[in-house]
């Protein structure tokens, strides 16, 4: 006799996410589509910062940020007492759609990376009520291939501690590569992919294999 097959109940789940450069929105589609295909119902919150800032301006406002995640590089006790400590900086945002998610039975979330976590989620984060007790998917987009300290964990440690800090469970992570740098060092990148993985930064996108697999 055939085993019975187990169906999950549909689920009501929230779509956070921000996209500078529409990657992570791209993300947040085709993540809706799979599980909108599954019988769950999607809803999404755009987050928006009340001022978008230009790439240089940006690039002024981060550059503090560096010198933690390099020496981290060579030292796993800095880099540990990093994570457990840092207090992220923040953006602020315009009224949320949904700034309570109570109701919802999931929620994920989606970031670029400037450097950690970006500013304008930071501040979702802090600011969003109902994170308690729930069970949340976290996704982050960046230039670089699958690199443990410089991109993974850099873009998901400060996320997951600051969702934890509000209640939350982190249950499962997605990192993928935009293929893109607004600071145009793509190319290094990409050599730095080929040399420590055999594969370009391609390999590491959306549409690729890679993404579409997980």
């Amino acid at each position: 006799a055939k085993k019975p097959t187990l169906r999950r109940h549909p689920m009501k789940i929230l779509i956070t996410y921000y996209s500078r450069t529409q990657t992570n929105a791209e993300i947040a589609l085709l993540l809706a589509e799979d599980l909108i295909a599954k019988g769950h119902s999607v809803d999404f919150e755009k987050i928006e910062p009340v001022k978008e800032e230009n790439r240089w301006v940006l690039l002024k406002r981060t550059w503090m940020n560096w010198p933690p995640l390099i020496i981290g590089l060579f030292s796993n006790k800095y880099r540990r007492y990093f994570y457990d400590n840092f207090k992220h900086h923040e953006m602020d945002i315009k009224p949320l759609a949904y700034p309570d998610v109570s109701d919802y039975d999931r929620i994920i979330i989606g970031s670029p990376k400037w450097v950690f976590m970006s500013y304008p989620i930071a501040r979702y984060i802090r600011q969003v009520e109902g994170l308690k007790d729930k069970k949340v998917g976290y996704f982050s987009a960046w230039c670089g291939p699958p690199l443990k300290n410089f991109e993974v964990e850099a873009a998901f440690k400060p996320a997951c501690h600051r969702l934890e800090r509000r209640g939350a469970k982190v249950v499962s992570l997605l990192g993928l590569s935009s293929g893109y740098h607004e600071y145009h060092i793509y190319n290094i990148f990409n050599f730095f992919s080929y040399l420590r993985f055999g594969h370009f930064i391609d390999f590491y996108t959306t549409h690729s294999e890679y993404g579409q697999r997980n």
